[in-house]
């Protein structure tokens, strides 16, 4: 199944990252584009404990007049997947272990792949 036909049918997004920009995609995405009712929430591959958003990051939203909706680090988790999610992995290597550890086959995509379809758009 292409992409475009995915975006058809998503519910919300999960952004699958590392801890310094996934909270900054959740906060970017949300601010542009959540008043659409199409939530989204931000989670990392592999977390042994919750970190507070990084300080660096925070900075870049505040002087973008956006404060941070994420406060601490989450491990992406199977009650974050619902039908209909569609799932955007920085790298080749987050998409293989999202799709692994949940046997997912299908709405995970890499940030490369979500672009490239839209460009053929």
């Amino acid at each position: 199944m292409f992409l475009q036909e995915v975006m058809c049918s998503i519910k919300s997004f999960l952004y699958v990252q590392v801890i310094i920009p996934s909270p900054m995609a959740e906060t970017i995405y949300k601010s542009l584009a959540e008043e659409d009712g199409l939530p989204s929430i931000s989670r990392g591959c592999r977390y042994y404990f919750s970190e507070p958003v990084n300080e660096k990051a925070e900075s870049v939203l505040e002087n973008h007049g956006l404060d941070c909706v994420v406060k601490v680090s989450k491990e992406l988790g199977k009650e974050d997947i619902t039908e209909g999610s569609l799932i955007l992995t920085m790298t080749d290597k987050q998409k293989r272990q999202v799709n692994e550890k949940f046997n997912l086959q299908d709405n995970v995509y890499t940030i490369k792949e979500n672009s490239m379809v839209r460009k053929a758009r």
